[in-house]
């Protein structure tokens, strides 16, 4: 109960400071009125008049702009991009994300503004750039999380869980705050014991949010009812659900409703839910659009691309990240390639969400 109280406390405080994170940040251009602005049009989700305007004053530049642009370009790939980005050419986006042409002597190409930067010598565009490398990347992790860029950790720290050695996977865990979203998954592979895995850890966390308690005091049930909900909780609908046997019927399908209806982690979708669907309609849209996302590991990866400029708290409190829920939900498939359900099964589940997921 003491630990869940500092979280709640230490999120409270990231919401009441985040804004004047942009204020005191060294990178230059952060501050510029104009940058602002830029900045608020994308959390509006207007990505014409602001990744344009970010992309002038890069060339301009303006490091914020640049850097925020290089981490908007990964981090929007992993879900869906917007209507105008998806329009665009791929020679269009590249100048719109990059920086200006260059030649190596033989073509012209756009390099990365993380590359270019990182190879003008800009210390926190290195450090940005190794969240992009391969392999159990430790002191990048460590310098990532102590400047303030957790979120540009992810990748790292799942990489870092897969394949490190038993020594580099202790030192993970050490590095990874106790609170941190990604620790379930860096717990597992820390374990390693026949009942402990990635899916056990996340429905630990989700079910310990509910009961305000310690995931590792959690007791499930060994049965029919606990494994259909590990599978859902870990994957979602990411192998379809003709063998997933998660109904609503489900003992935990109460719990993964308040979860994603209440832990900031999962704040856009609740936002989404509540705003299209009303009553006890909100767990069943809570639980599909969980299941179509891809699970607990899939949901806690909308992120602020460039924590030093806009915090977490601000970027799942905003209508793109909102917006990029229901995007990802719009195209969401399994790992076949194919839709999870068909329309008209959408709408028996929660039709509220299918409503929106067709406009």
């Amino acid at each position: 109960m003491r630990r869940l109280c500092m979280i709640v406390v230490w999120f409270s405080l990231m919401q009441t400071t985040s804004l004047s994170l942009a204020s005191t940040t060294q990178l230059s251009g952060a501050n510029e009125d104009a940058f602002q602005a830029a900045l608020q049009q994308w959390l509006n989700d207007n990505d014409r008049d602001s990744l344009n305007t970010m992309a002038e004053q890069a060339r301009a530049g303006n490091e914020a702009a640049a850097l925020f642009l290089a981490r908007a370009e990964v981090t929007e790939r992993i879900h869906s991009v917007s209507a105008y980005v998806k329009q665009l050419s791929r020679q269009q986006r590249f100048a719109l994300f990059r920086s200006p042409l260059t030649s190596d002597g033989q073509s012209l190409f756009n390099l990365s503004w993380l590359q270019k930067l990182s190879n003008e010598g800009h210390s926190y565009a290195n450090l940005l750039h190794s969240a992009t490398a391969l392999g159990v990347q430790l002191s990048s992790i460590k310098q990532l999380y102590r400047s303030g860029e957790k979120q540009a950790a992810q990748d790292l720290v799942r990489n870092a869980a897969v394949n490190g050695r038993a020594q580099q996977l202790k030192a993970l865990s050490e590095l990874v705050p106790e609170d941190d979203v990604m620790q379930p998954f860096v717990h597992a592979f820390v374990q390693q014991g026949a009942s402990i895995t990635t899916a056990r850890t996340a429905l630990n966390r989700i079910v310990a949010f509910e009961q305000q308690t310690d995931p590792s005091s959690v007791v499930l049930l060994n049965d029919e009812s606990s494994h259909a909900a590990l599978q859902f909780v870990d994957q979602g609908y990411q192998a379809g659900h003709q063998r997933l046997a998660y109904k609503s019927t489900n003992r935990q399908f109460g719990t993964v409703a308040h979860w994603v209806l209440n832990a900031p982690e999962a704040r856009p979708l609740a936002k989404l839910c509540r705003q299209v669907c009303s009553g006890a309609d909100q767990a069943a849209c809570a639980n599909l659009a969980f299941g179509l996302i891809g699970g607990y590991y899939e949901v806690i990866r909308f992120r602020s691309p460039l924590q030093s400029i806009l915090s977490q708290a601000d970027y799942l409190d905003s209508l793109r990240a909102q917006n990029s829920v229901l995007r990802s939900l719009k195209v969401s498939r399994t790992d076949a390639g194919v839709a999870a359900f068909t329309p008209e099964q959408l709408y028996d589940i929660s039709p509220c969400l299918a409503e929106a997921m067709r406009s």
